[in-house]
């Protein structure tokens, strides 16, 4: 988990703005959202991560920050369409 932040802080204007870990179907899962600046833009950035033993998916949504209370229900949809929990 240290590793993945650490390389998600490389980015230029790095800010995080919340971290969840939790278990999806027994996979663990974190899910990050950040601000970050993209040739001299803000933007905020939703990642999910699925950690299995080998291999990880990673699911990346990017939206203008001056976009992303209007946005911000959308985005989480479509990441939670992304492994959903079971009912």
């Amino acid at each position: 988990m240290k590793q993945l932040e650490a390389s998600l802080r490389n980015q230029p204007g790095y800010r995080r703005l919340s971290r969840k870990q939790r278990k999806l179907r027994r996979i663990p899962t974190v899910d990050y959202v950040f601000r970050r600046r993209v040739a001299g833009k803000a933007e905020v950035v939703m990642m999910r991560f699925l950690l299995y033993r080998r291999w990880s998916y990673t699911l990346t949504l990017t939206t203008p920050a001056r976009r992303w209370r209007r946005l911000q229900r959308a985005n989480k949809r479509m990441v939670n369409s992304f492994m959903r929990r079971r009912r």
